[in-house]
């Protein structure tokens, strides 16, 4: 029973030390694409814009 306590607890060590290093490249992989797409904005300029709010807006006035 000691040793089979012992090789769980080498098992459960390994695994953990292997989850930490598989989230730590996740977490860079991750921050590399939040980088890359930081700068894809969507923006609606001017006064062609289909959503309006108010009364009596119309489109390309």
């Amino acid at each position: 029973m000691e040793v089979t306590n012992m090789i769980l607890g080498i098992i459960a060590s390994v695994a953990s030390i292997l989850a930490t290093i598989f989230a730590f490249l996740n977490h860079k992989e991750i921050q590399k694409l939040t980088n890359k797409n930081s700068n894809n904005k969507q923006r609606a300029k001017g006064d062609g814009n289909v959503l309006m709010n108010g009364d009596n807006n119309k489109v390309g006035r």
